[in-house]
């Protein structure tokens, strides 16, 4: 995942802490109520193409 070089704040730093996990646990819900392992990979590849969509729409705020 990339990472853009900015300040954050002590209750920012906090909220990534407790988001890094979260993939995993999510992973591990979906795994343990017998997801097909197809629809897993389908839902990473979503979300890493709403990542993308987001970053590149945070790089345009910060370079207009």
């Amino acid at each position: 995942m990339k990472e853009n070089p900015c300040l954050i704040s002590d209750n920012g730093k906090e909220l990534k802490e407790d988001a890094i996990p979260t993939p995993n646990k999510l992973f591990n819900t979906l795994r343990a109520v017998n997801v097909k392992l197809v629809n897993l990979m389908f839902l990473e590849n979503s979300l890493n193409n709403w990542a993308d969509i987001l970053s590149e729409k945070q790089n345009d705020r910060n370079n207009p």
